[in-house]
């Protein structure tokens, strides 16, 4: 509240870089495109203990994903707005992999009353 936005920028800053690398280094070791991609990806997220992630829409350019028990959301706890920036910058860099260049924006967040966070990403 008190940074003026700049925290949840550099989170999801590093979240891009972060996801963007790791995309760009497991689609050179596969051969799934599309959702196949995208959901096998992100499956490692729950892997290493950041929810349970679900491609719920894929089509063209834009996806969507939603993210059941978000670690992020449950540490920040009570929030009017989104706080899963770190993870919407994931999504984000994954975007970057598959689109040339993506922006994503968390349209639902457990720590604002949702029953799951998710996020929609497009080109």
């Amino acid at each position: 509240e008190t940074s003026g936005g700049a925290v949840a920028d550099w989170l999801e800053a590093g979240g891009r870089e972060g996801g963007r690398r790791s995309s760009s280094r497991l689609r050179g070791m596969t051969k799934s495109e599309g959702r196949e991609f995208a959901q096998a990806y992100l499956d490692m997220g729950r892997e290493i203990g950041w929810g349970v992630f679900r491609v719920t829409r894929f089509e063209g350019s834009r996806f969507e994903v939603e993210v059941q028990g978000s670690p992020f959301a449950e540490a920040y706890g009570t929030s009017p707005r989104p706080v899963c920036h770190f993870t919407r910058g994931v999504i984000a860099g994954l975007g970057d992999t598959l689109f040339g260049s993506a922006t994503a924006e968390e349209i639902e967040c457990a720590a604002a009353g949702a029953p799951r966070c998710r996020f929609v990403c497009h080109d």
